[in-house]
């Protein structure tokens, strides 16, 4: 399937759309960094794009002022001279400050009249402490019997600092109902499972209850129609996972939870694009046999159809010729006819013989 890969990426990478231009106003000012260029990027899934230049002056300031096509999401902040050190900032107001220094770029920073980004650097701040308890845990952890008195000790703090994590970021999306990180802080939390129906013995009417219960609501924490989310070091992973931990892993499966993802997705442009094209580009690369058929049916449905807008001509024509040359090809099908010659000299023609021969499946 990796031959499909190329193909693709001509479909993906036509275009990269944001929003209207609007008039912003961002100042950002880096002790350590005078004189110095900075390199405003945008999250896209797995990867990382160039939006902008910084100049910062004599006194660290740079300034992001004017009409500019700047769509909502996290951004990143890099600095060339400190091997490409960054901090993120989330682009959802258009007039604000944000100071900091090199030393500690997020324990050290101060936020004006952005409070999407002062809950982001309140969450970062509490979590930093917290983060690195658990890598110390988690290290000691390595190594050690399950059966141990100590492993037990050591899994239930670490099981502890994950309860924290979680209620501290129910109580801070309380506090900011209506920003675009809480947004994002509830689509990362789990789903919360209620108590499944039960049998008159106590035992549960399904047993895969809340594996059941998880794939059906899993995505009711995402509001489809904010592409912001695509702008995110977070959404993709988020995507991806339920087609590899929620999905049955039959061609069958898989296209019924592509519909119903891409179905979703409609009710924004940018996020249709960006879902479509992610999982194509999963199924394509796929080498599970079997997975070639996903990778036809959304060729026809979605690109062949004309519904990706971004997509050339000419790379739908390429995709065309190949979804041809492989529909014969799956599973179930039968094979391209062909002619050989047998013992005795005589030509046989395989298709003469499929309705003659049962193979068993």
């Amino acid at each position: 399937m990796k031959k499909y890969c190329t193909l693709f990426c001509l479909i993906l990478f036509t275009t990269l759309t944001f929003s209207q231009e609007n008039n912003f106003n961002i100042t950002l000012t880096v002790k350590g960094m005078e004189n110095q260029i900075g390199i405003l990027a945008f999250y896209f899934g797995d990867k990382r794009f160039v939006k902008d230049t910084l100049n910062f002056d004599a006194k660290g300031v740079a300034v992001l002022k004017g009409k500019k096509n700047i769509a909502e999401g996290v951004y990143l902040v890099a600095f060339p001279s400190m091997r490409y050190s960054s901090f993120d900032l989330i682009i959802k107001e258009t007039s604000f400050s944000i100071s900091t220094d090199t030393f500690n770029f997020i324990k050290n920073v101060t936020v004006k009249n952005s409070v999407e980004n002062k809950q982001m650097f309140e969450d970062m701040n509490y979590m930093m402490p917290l983060g690195l308890e658990n890598d110390s845990l988690q290290k000691k952890l390595k190594g050690l019997n399950k059966k141990d008195s100590a492993y037990k000790k050591i899994a239930g703090d670490i099981e502890a600092i994950s309860k924290k994590i979680v209620a501290h970021r129910k109580e801070i999306t309380k506090k900011y109902p209506a920003t675009f990180y809480s947004k994002l802080l509830t689509m990362m939390l789990d789903i919360e499972i209620p108590e499944g129906p039960k049998n008159p013995n106590g035992s549960l009417v399904d047993t895969f209850y809340s594996f059941h219960y998880t794939q059906k609501h899993y995505f009711d924490n995402i509001d489809f129609a904010d592409s912001g989310y695509i702008r995110t070091p977070v959404f993709q992973s988020k995507l991806l996972k339920y087609f590899d931990n929620y999905t049955f892993p039959q061609p069958d499966s898989i296209i019924k939870s592509i519909d119903m993802v891409i179905a979703k997705s409609r009710a924004n442009k940018d996020m249709f694009q960006f879902c479509l094209n992610e999982l194509f580009m999963k199924y394509a690369k796929s080498e599970i046999m079997g997975h070639d058929a996903i990778y036809v049916y959304l060729s026809d449905k979605y690109y062949l159809s004309g519904e990706a807008w971004w997509a050339t001509e000419k790379s739908l024509t390429e995709l065309r010729d190949r979804v041809e040359a492989v529909k014969p090809t799956l599973i179930g099908k039968i094979a391209p006819n062909f002619i050989v010659q047998d013992s005795s000299g005589k030509m046989q023609v395989f298709h003469d013989y499929v309705s003659k021969v049962n193979i068993p499946f």
